[in-house]
């Protein structure tokens, strides 16, 4: 089931599309604001320009339409009165033949080019950085000759009847950090497992394969396709996952 954020079923009231749809046009919107406003001027001025955004973005949108119904739209689409005989059509005054084909070229170079460019699901892969050893002499810490421990009466001598020998502190000191790597290491190595999971988690969970798709094919048709990349809460939970979702241009 694709899965959109809630916010895609609102409509935003500045909306370009809004604009030019509304019985008021732009100053629909400026109701609200006294003329003495400040604002007033500003908000006239974007939404002029909104306007002037979606009257140059109306061709784009005729020939994207037109490649969407030879996609997905009805098969009989292209014999209506409606596209026929409209604003972009090839019929003016010819009667429609008896026996009718549509031929959905658009549909057949998706299935045959897009379907091998579709994003699948990836398996995502984290490894924890580990990072090079240096040498004690790199560090500057040179091997000492053990020496013995020395008592009040001469050197210790331990159970086995041989002399108590003294650590080297600089080799101590190495192997102490050696030992703290490896310890932040397995943490890494932890963190990655649990990111790996996670990451690999929430593609199944969004439908992202789903939502990749749509994108690749609106983009093989339209010649541009829209991702929004956002936090996104299932309803009923207060968790939040990352993840991409389509949009149509």
């Amino acid at each position: 089931m694709e899965r959109s954020p809630p916010w895609r079923a609102k409509r935003n009231p500045w909306d370009a599309h809004t604009l030019s749809t509304s019985p008021g046009g732009a100053t629909e919107f400026l109701r609200p604001y006294r003329q003495d406003n400040p604002l007033r001027a500003i908000s006239a001025s974007w939404l002029k320009l909104l306007k002037q955004a979606k009257d140059h973005k109306k061709p784009f949108n005729d020939d994207a339409w037109e490649a969407m119904q030879f996609f997905c739209g009805d098969p009989n689409f292209m014999w209506e009165n409606s596209y026929a005989r409209g604003e972009r059509g090839y019929n003016k005054g010819i009667e429609a033949p008896p026996f009718r084909m549509q031929v959905n070229r658009v549909w057949e170079a998706v299935r045959l080019f897009a379907a091998v460019i579709h994003h699948r699901n990836p398996t995502r892969t984290v490894v924890a950085r580990k990072y090079p050893s240096v040498e004690p002499m790199m560090l500057g810490i040179v091997p000492q000759q053990p020496q013995p421990m020395m008592g009040p009466q001469g050197p210790v001598i331990g159970p086995d009847g041989q002399p108590v020998m003294l650590p080297d502190q600089g080799m101590m000191a190495y192997q102490q950090m050696l030992q703290q790597q490896e310890f932040f290491l397995k943490k890494r190595e932890v963190v990655s497992k649990l990111l790996e999971d996670y990451l690999n988690y929430t593609p199944v969970e969004l439908n992202t394969k789903t939502h990749s798709r749509k994108v690749v094919e609106e983009a093989f048709i339209k010649g541009v396709g829209v991702w929004w990349h956002e936090m996104y809460a299932p309803e009923g939970s207060s968790v939040q996952m990352d993840g991409s979702f389509y949009d149509t241009f």
